[in-house]
């Protein structure tokens, strides 16, 4: 079935849940909700005229979040999703804890005008707990901003990031391979962890802010560029792929003093240090 929150709507039942495929709910207004919510599998809200904030205990697993206005789905209670898809022009923004594990978000939809977005607040951290990932709709300019914690701490596998993410937040990697493959990515936080941070698809900078510690740093793909726009020292293991692009930028420097193997071309009118372990250079 169908329900609309009109103008002076208000929910305060102790739990609030959509199940059933093709439920929907539109909010046609703005709307606090601080009792438990849970949205199943098929279920579907429509932020029409409003922003939805949930305030308290979250599920998704398997449900879609649509806006064709901008609206932003606000999550300030713990969160657990285990499939959700951010459709339309919908935003997504947290501010608590939101654990994945069972299933994918995806940002975007599949009619490529639409732009969704992801947003990890300063005090928001999204734990990726298995090898499930982040897609990405129709078009490339759907995006995760990370302000917090992105991190995956679980799965000994590799969870990949599709869709692009701008990053001033941190990045840690503490179990098996998170990929990032989105079209443009920026990064001027940390990138940390003892697992591996992978770069395997599209044009990434790591920008003014950015630093390294992560165990293991890796580029494959002959279509993945990494930029380096800031003084970066790294102390891990950096392996390029055959055909991966590297360029230190002007006026910048990338030292290395790990275990590094590098297979594709590495450029740029920056410089590059060798100041410890061993480097080899391979076709």
């Amino acid at each position: 079935g169908a329900a609309t929150f009109s103008t002076g709507s208000s929910v305060s039942t102790a739990t609030w849940s959509l199940s059933g495929a093709g439920t929907l709910a539109t909010i046609g207004a703005a709307l606090n909700y601080t009792g438990t919510f849970s949205a199943g599998a098929g279920t579907q809200l429509n932020l029409s005229g409003g922003n939805l904030s949930l305030k308290g205990a979250t599920t998704f697993a398997g449900a879609t979040v649509g806006s064709a206005s901008g609206r932003n789905l606000v999550l300030n209670g713990a969160t657990s999703v285990s499939g959700l898809s951010v459709a339309g022009s919908a935003i997504v923004s947290n501010y608590a804890t939101l654990t994945q594990s069972g299933g994918a978000i995806t940002i975007g939809d599949a009619v490529p005008a639409n732009r969704a977005a992801f947003y990890n607040s300063a005090t928001g951290v999204w734990n990726i707990a298995d090898d499930s990932g982040v897609g990405v709709g129709a078009n490339a300019a759907s995006v995760i901003n990370n302000v917090g914690a992105f991190q995956k701490t679980g799965g000994s596998n590799t969870s990949t990031v599709a869709v692009s993410i701008s990053s001033s937040g941190s990045i840690a990697a503490n179990s098996g391979t998170l990929a990032f493959a989105g079209a443009s990515n920026g990064v001027s936080g940390a990138l940390a962890g003892t697992g591996t941070i992978l770069f395997s698809g599209g044009a990434t900078a790591l920008n003014a802010g950015a630093t390294a510690t992560v165990a293991n740093l890796a580029e494959t793909g002959a279509n993945t560029s990494l930029t380096v726009a800031t003084n970066l020292a790294y102390a891990g293991a950096l392996t390029q792929g055959a055909g991966a692009k590297l360029t230190v930028n002007s006026g910048y420097g990338l030292t290395l003093s790990g275990t590094n193997s590098l297979s594709g071309s590495l450029g740029g009118a920056g410089g590059l240090a060798l100041t410890g372990g061993a480097t080899t250079f391979a076709s």
